[in-house]
């Protein structure tokens, strides 16, 4: 059912909500929203998140097999101490939407706070030291070569082949690889470039595909649904592709994730 709950917030803006809707009625709100400004600020953080993502992919990545475990883990060198890759994922990176896992064990392996050991998820046991030798396999056997599969990832298919795979399905803090995924899906020359929504909620994104009226098979998996629903919304927006600037995706983002909070901001009619 379709309904509209109006109020006024000051400055004759209104909010409007949507249970579900067709593509006149999407394209009426998207047409109408107030959007947050795609001003220099923005264009110089989604250039910089950028440019660290490709830094990590060419230390990491390029000509390897991986991040090592240190590229994983927080050092406790203090100039070091923040350039890890899942401090980057979860609060160095903001602009392409919050990848939080909740709790630091989500990320499997990870330094503790209190005492400075290594908590590894993986036998759900503290390490004293990064050079322990258990603990360097189990990263080595369980997220360094994850990683290298999400990154390596050349089509749609094997995007979601890798999100089926049993390393995939291990690692707690899904969040955290979906935002590589769509890191992945913004870097130049990406067969899969633009195709994910920035965002990693399983609630959102369910919410989104019931409002778009999304068809959505049984197997298929999180990013799969993400695909579908950005599919049908670009396609609604009514914008041409040759036409999708940084400035139509960054709109297109908030504007979803707007929507699936119930809380869409309209400009006022004149």
């Amino acid at each position: 059912m379709l309904y509209n709950c109006i109020e006024d917030i000051g400055y004759n803006v209104v909010k409007k909500r949507r249970s579900t809707m067709n593509k006149e009625e999407f394209k009426a709100l998207y047409d109408a929203y107030n959007a947050p400004a795609f001003d220099e600020k923005a264009k110089n953080a989604w250039d910089t998140s950028i440019n660290k993502w490709n830094n990590i992919l060419k230390k990491c990545f390029q000509d390897k097999d991986g991040p090592e475990l240190e590229d994983w883990v927080k050092s406790e060198e203090k100039d070091k101490e923040k350039d890890y890759i899942p401090y980057f994922l979860e609060t160095g990176e903001k602009f392409f939407g919050h990848a939080k896992p909740g709790t630091m064990q989500g990320c499997m392996i990870y330094k503790k706070a209190k005492d400075d050991k290594i908590y590894d998820g993986y036998d759900k046991t503290d390490k004293d030291s990064i050079e322990d030798e258990k603990l360097k396999e189990h990263y080595n056997t369980n997220i360094k070569p994850l990683l290298k599969n999400i990154v390596g990832a050349k089509t749609l298919k094997d995007v979601y082949d890798v999100e089926k795979s049993d390393l995939y399905a291990n690692f707690k803090a899904k969040q955290m690889l979906r935002k590589i995924t769509i890191l992945m899906s913004l870097t130049e020359n990406n067969q899969y470039k633009n195709e994910f929504m920035w965002i990693f909620i399983e609630k959102s994104v369910d919410r989104l595909a019931q409002i778009l009226e999304v068809d959505i098979k049984e197997n298929d998996t999180f990013l799969g649904i993400n695909n579908k629903v950005y599919k049908r919304a670009k396609d609604w927006t009514g914008t041409d592709e040759a036409k999708r600037d940084k400035g139509y995706y960054y709109k297109l983002y908030n504007f979803l994730w707007d929507l699936s909070i119930n809380d869409v901001v309209v400009k006022p009619e004149m």
